[in-house]
């Protein structure tokens, strides 16, 4: 799953280890995974049949709306829709929109958040429907657009497309990417190796993975096609389905986007390590858009999801290991990142 352009990062121009946490002040039962919209907390919520979305006030720390719910009538989901992978938020005017995928139903809904939380009124609607049950990840891509990926039917590779009215397309960086394969007797079962989350950005695509030590930046019109490795030489597919699983490589944890950069967190620990409940470091990288590297920073523990809320200056971090949810101050950090992506 490698693309024609491989850099890699020896040096991040800053180093910060955040080691003074402070609680958020939240304290929400079941959580899955966790977005700041500017004033709103948004949480999607495990365990929860009516309301598994969840909206807070950042200020008071107030819910201010439980939405969406499982069952079978008009917009109502087969099940709690709660990885990122089957969901995008953007921002269009001011008003916050969610597409949202229903991999059982195989429907795309449309979601004005905004406007619900305004008027309490759910304003949603199906805009893509027949989607195979096969299907992984649906992230909105551009107006009207949606990146997918599906497993073959053989189990062995997923399958990257662009749904757009309809029709399913694979431009050229799709399919290199598609080639990528598990093979053996255990193929099925290490068909997670080939797993990663994605994020898109303005067009641009990044993909990262669970076992792999690189990720991927890619536009679909070919004018960005970069894998980045933070360490001295990638690691193979086969490699890691030569180790037992517990031996192998928990790379990259959580990935999140924002205006002007965006941040991996490099876990890079044995599954083994973490299932034992050994509290291990995590390193979240920050990089331009360009891939360059802006800022390593390091924090004792999993990071299993992160935000920034830019008005205050903090980092959150949530750990589904420890079911911690802590903010950092970063002020100062941000403000050495912004001067040095102003310069490129």
């Amino acid at each position: 799953m490698v693309l024609e352009e491989i850099s890699y990062v020896k040096d991040f121009p800053i180093n910060v280890t955040l080691s003074e946490s402070e609680d958020t002040g939240f304290d929400i039962i079941g959580m899955a995974n966790f977005k700041i919209l500017d004033s709103i907390l948004f949480v999607p919520v495990k365990r929860e049949a009516d309301g598994f979305w969840q909206f807070y006030s950042m200020a008071s720390k107030d819910m201010k709306a439980k939405l969406l719910s499982i069952g079978q009538g008009p917009n109502e989901f087969s099940n709690s829709v709660l990885s990122e992978n089957q969901f995008s938020i953007t921002n269009n005017g001011g008003d916050v929109f969610a597409s949202i995928f229903d991999s059982r139903k195989g429907e795309i809904y449309k979601f004005n958040v905004s406007k619900t939380l305004l008027s309490h009124d759910l304003d949603m609607k199906i805009v893509s429907d027949n989607l195979s049950n096969m299907t992984l990840v649906v992230k909105e891509y551009g107006e009207d657009g949606f990146l997918c990926r599906e497993l073959s039917p053989e189990m062995t590779q997923q399958n990257r497309f662009l749904l757009k009215n309809g029709n399913k397309k694979v431009p050229d960086v799709l399919e290199k990417l598609n080639r990528a394969k598990i093979s053996g007797e255990s193929a099925v079962a290490d068909m997670n190796i080939l797993s990663t989350a994605i994020r898109v950005h303005e067009g641009l695509a990044i993909e990262m993975p669970i076992y792999l030590n690189y990720f991927n930046m890619y536009t679909l019109d070919g004018k960005m096609s970069k894998t980045i490795c933070p360490q001295e030489q990638l690691t193979k597919i086969s490699e890691v389905q030569s180790l037992k699983e517990p031996q192998r490589i928990h790379t990259f944890s959580a990935i999140n986007t924002f205006n002007h950069f965006f941040g991996v967190s490099f876990y890079n620990h044995p599954w083994g390590d973490e299932d034992s409940g050994l509290v291990k470091p995590s390193q979240i990288q920050f990089y331009d858009y360009e891939g360059q590297p802006l800022a390593a920073v390091s924090i004792n523990n999993n990071v299993s999801f992160f935000d920034i809320d830019f008005r205050e200056g903090y980092l959150y971090v949530f750990s589904s290991r420890t079911d911690e949810f802590v903010k950092y101050n970063i002020k100062e950090l941000l403000s050495q990142i912004e001067a040095l992506y102003a310069r490129t």
